[in-house]
């Protein structure tokens, strides 16, 4: 991410719009010899394979008056949340359809629905990407920024079998009757 301040940028400004106020995200790259892999080996098998040398990479987040590592020391859920960023990004920036399966998985709501509005408001008027996603999460539904004709149901079926329908009423109304 150093090395593209557009897109760092990017992750910062979502981030905080979504109310997560890291003020840097540092990625460090370190070095590391095929003969020091030895003590790497027992905790991880895979690095058997490696017989050049290679990097490894530690990202950390920096907040106001501390740092965290992103992989050891930040939620599941803040995890997720960058596993997305690039693939978002890449859609945006290509055209692209992004495809994602339950995308509420470690997400809290507010952050789903941050997400989704984003990506149908900010990011789409300088794209022409779309995002689908398959969700159990109703608050996705209360986001004004959806038409309609974005959402769609499905009803499941006996013998695994699925029906999709579009509803003729608003959304919303879908959601208060739901709860």
């Amino acid at each position: 991410m150093n090395e593209n301040e557009k897109f760092k940028k990017g992750i910062l400004e979502i981030l905080n719009a979504i109310g997560i106020h890291v003020h840097d995200v540092v990625v460090e790259k370190k070095m590391i010899e095929p003969g020091s892999l030895s003590l790497m080996c027992m905790a991880n098998p895979q690095n058997l394979l490696m017989s050049q040398y290679t990097h490894d990479y530690t990202a950390k987040l920096v907040y106001n008056d501390f740092s965290t590592n992103l992989i050891s020391e930040e939620s599941s859920g803040i995890q997720k949340l960058f596993s997305l960023f690039y693939p978002l990004y890449d859609a945006v920036k290509n055209d692209k359809v992004l495809i994602c399966d339950e995308l509420e998985a470690f997400l809290h709501p507010n952050l789903i629905c941050k997400i989704v509005e984003i990506f149908s408001t900010v990011l789409s008027k300088e794209s022409n990407a779309q995002l689908i996603t398959t969700t159990h999460c109703l608050d996705v539904l209360n986001i004004k920024s959806l038409r309609r004709d974005q959402v769609y149901f499905t009803l499941k079926r006996r013998a695994h079998k699925a029906s999709f329908f579009r509803t003729r009423i608003n959304a919303r109304k879908v959601v208060f009757y739901l709860r």
